[in-house]
């Protein structure tokens, strides 16, 4: 059976079916997607509990149906785009990608010397086993391997064109998630789309209409693969529950200017609150907001109306002292705050950095100031 090849399915005009696997690895689950006329399969590795020896198995059983694996590796680090690459990986999509030299060193890392820094090891999955020249595999595996990019970060955005000139250069399949479109406030949101051709453009309901959970959602394509794409549905589910798309149908209908007003509000105050006490940046869109963390602050409960401050534990207090000093720790900082009562997400969650965390305000007034002056008390 040949070997699949991403690279030449994007660059080929017609059309390219893909299926996301998020959960199941039946061995047949190859077999069953060729069936359905899929060309190839989404693993992901960042939000499944996917590790690299389940995608060795999935890539295996896809095989087995001539289906090529796409792979979204834990981070854009070194051994992670190797380590998915060695273990059968058709292409990858890298996330979060921020730049243009960082889209580059992602390049160097997936190829071979003279193109990349790959290490090398044959006679394993990548090269299906088999024996054969070794300047031949490396040079066949360098044509081969395909790479998604996945623009997620405000960083990324800035540096948009720059990138996408990286994207050309590759022949790079760049996937436009624009699911916070509807959700700005101080001008148009910027996009990959009419920068680079070779792009599928991803939007839903979930955030501007609310609609979490109900997995009503769309892609801007040509009609042909419209079409495809509503069989390869057939083959899978029914359809989306009929109560969720009579909501969607009425979300498309609705003049959402409220809403986003609503949100600019809280966004302001949210800003305006942590700006006092916390290093951070005024976000553009969306209901989030990414304080730095402090490098120093009280580790522990705060005490209650009426009670009196807790005697300092020796031990305790060294030991945090020892890991503040280090410089911002989100994700100490977060697990202080729900020891208060307030629910926040470490930075580290979305990043490879620890150093700051995730307030989302989409709650009423109220609570995103009394959220805000807990986590500031734990600064005096």
């Amino acid at each position: 059976m040949a070997q699949a090849n991403l690279k030449r399915l994007f660059a080929g005009s017609g059309l390219k079916v893909g299926h996301a696997i998020f959960e199941f690895d039946t061995p047949g689950i190859g077999q069953i997607i060729a069936a359905a006329n899929v060309d190839f399969v989404f693993l992901d590795m960042e939000h499944s509990g996917f590790g690299f020896m389940e995608v060795k198995r999935v890539i295996t059983a896809l095989r087995a149906g001539g289906v090529a694996a796409l792979v979204r590796p834990p981070s854009n680090n070194y051994h992670h785009v190797a380590r998915a690459l060695d273990a059968g990986a058709d292409g990858l999509a890298a996330p979060m990608v921020s730049s243009k030299a960082e889209a580059e060193e992602i390049v160097a890392h997936m190829k071979y010397p003279p193109q990349g820094h790959r290490g090398v090891a044959l006679g394993i999955a990548h090269d299906r086993y088999r024996p054969g020249p070794t300047d031949r595999k490396l040079a066949a595996a360098n044509r081969r391997t395909a790479l998604a990019v996945l623009i997620e970060t405000a960083e990324g955005i800035e540096n948009i064109d720059a990138i996408a000139a990286v994207a050309k250069k590759h022949n790079l399949l760049v996937l436009s998630d624009e699911i916070y479109e509807g959700l700005h406030y101080d001008g148009a949101p910027d996009t990959m789309v009419g920068r680079h051709e070779n792009l599928v453009l991803l939007n839903g309901f979930s955030k501007i209409a609310a609609m979490t959970g109900h997995r009503v959602g769309y892609a801007a394509g040509p009609e042909d693969i419209i079409q495809q794409m509503n069989t390869l549905q057939q083959y899978t589910f029914v359809c989306a529950p009929s109560i969720a798309q009579h909501a969607a149908v009425t979300a498309l209908k609705i003049d959402h200017s409220h809403k986003v007003e609503a949100y600019r509000e809280k966004r302001d105050l949210a800003y305006n609150l942590l700006k006092e006490k916390f290093s951070v940046q005024k976000p553009n869109g969306a209901f989030y907001i990414f304080p730095q963390a402090p490098a120093n602050f009280r580790d522990g409960a705060l005490p209650r109306e009426g009670e009196a401050p807790a005697e300092p534990k020796g031990p305790d207090v060294i030991a945090s002292e020892a890991r503040q000093s280090q410089g911002p720790d989100g994700e100490a900082f977060v697990e202080t705050a729900i020891k208060n009562n307030v629910l926040i997400i470490p930075g580290s969650v979305f990043s490879e950095k620890n150093t700051h965390f995730r307030i989302s305000f989409a709650a009423k007034n109220e609570t995103i100031r009394k959220g805000i002056e807990v986590i500031s008390e734990l600064l005096d």
